[in-house]
């Protein structure tokens, strides 16, 4: 059944949702910079360095917006580790291009920006009013992102293999301890009524030197 799940037995052709390119595009629509950016605190440009340092370092932050007048729109930024005597807006820093991202940028460009910058600003409409660290690519939302890369990896091996061994041979390039577990999970299965085939109670996992994990 797992390979008929994949593949048509009576056309031959790649089922809905079971192609790469579906499930990728799937996670990368899905799963965006609103998942996970955080509100942007900001501060007035003619507030005291020190007084914001000190907010900041409560905060756990290490980035401000900086607003010309309050509740007004952000005009640049300040890093708590520049921030002296003064104020705000000795330090302030100009929000170039490349640190401007949309809300509904896609997980896999911001692991790509964030490469090689420790931060980006989110702009929503004319507004910047979020912020995403490297930290937050540590949230739920990416590791679900990251879990699915993984479980459509495995799927693929599946099929792949099914596809190249017929009639069970994959068995000839496996451990009996693996098959066995396979096998005990199986049964597990059938008990539950769970339409599954044997190979897919397999466990993917990496061989390092020799020693399987």
């Amino acid at each position: 059944m797992g390979y008929q799940l994949w593949t048509s037995p009576v056309t031959g052709y790649r089922r809905i949702g079971t192609r790469f390119s579906d499930i990728r595009s799937l996670f990368d629509k899905g799963i965006t910079a609103v998942a996970i950016f955080e509100a942007l605190k900001s501060c007035a440009a003619d507030g005291k360095a020190e007084e914001i340092k000190r907010l900041l370092s409560k905060r756990d932050f290490d980035v401000a917006g900086v607003m010309e007048s309050k509740n007004g729109k952000v005009v640049g930024y300040v890093q708590k580790e520049d921030l002296q005597s003064g104020l705000v807006k000795d330090y302030l820093r100009v929000i170039t291009p490349e640190l401007l991202i949309a809300d509904s940028t896609p997980i896999p460009e911001l692991f790509a920006l964030l490469k090689n910058k420790l931060f980006l600003f989110v702009l929503n409409k004319s507004r910047v009013d979020g912020i995403i660290t490297r930290a937050d690519l540590n949230k739920p939302p990416v590791r679900i992102y990251l879990f699915g890369l993984v479980s459509l990896l495995e799927m693929h091996l599946g099929f792949w293999a099914q596809d190249s061994y017929k009639n069970e041979t994959w068995k000839e390039n496996l451990s009996e301890g693996r098959i066995k577990a396979a096998e005990e999970l199986f049964e597990d299965r059938k008990t539950r009524n769970q339409e599954i085939g044997l190979f897919e109670c397999l466990q993917f996992g990496v061989a390092i030197n020799g020693i399987y994990f």
